[in-house]
């Protein structure tokens, strides 16, 4: 079973590709910038959405500072 954390930050992680990713496949992107499989991907994508982590990873990432967003989006490869 795979902890909180690593879900989180495939909610985070999809999050940013659809916001920077300009219509790169949120799936394909999320596995590559995680380095992981896109059935891996899928996966956590999924999980973090049954937990309501995606909808929390959005509005952290909403009410955050909108170039830190835009570093870390770089800093996992998404833009």
């Amino acid at each position: 079973m795979l902890g909180d954390d690593t879900i989180y930050e495939a909610a985070t992680v999809a999050t940013l590709v659809k916001w920077y990713s300009e219509g790169r496949p949120v799936i394909s992107t999320t596995a590559e910038a995680l380095n992981v499989s896109r059935a891996t991907a899928s996966r956590r994508i999924q999980r973090a959405r049954d937990m309501g982590l995606l909808d929390q990873a959005a509005e952290v990432l909403a009410g955050g500072d909108g170039a830190a967003n835009a570093k870390m989006a770089e800093e996992y490869g998404i833009v």
